[in-house]
């Protein structure tokens, strides 16, 4: 009897996702960035407004990736 090779499978475990986290002072730009990441399978653990909100969540979190803003305050 014949039996079929395991191929590669289109779902990830959650502990092989990229874990990103979003810091950008404008909620807008942060709700469709958000949006179009998820879309694309990344897994995002958390956003940040500010610079220093980031820095606690980074600690807390350890995201693989944070796709920040440079220029807003905090």
């Amino acid at each position: 009897m014949a039996t079929e090779a395991a191929g590669p499978t289109t779902e990830r475990v959650a502990s092989d996702l990229l874990r990103v986290m979003l810091v950008d002072d404008h909620d807008l730009f942060r709700t469709g960035l958000r949006n179009l990441l998820e879309e694309q399978g990344v897994h995002i653990v958390a956003e940040a407004p500010d610079g220093t909100t980031a820095l606690q969540l980074v600690r807390e979190l350890t995201p693989d990736v944070v796709v920040m803003d440079l220029n807003m305050p905090g």
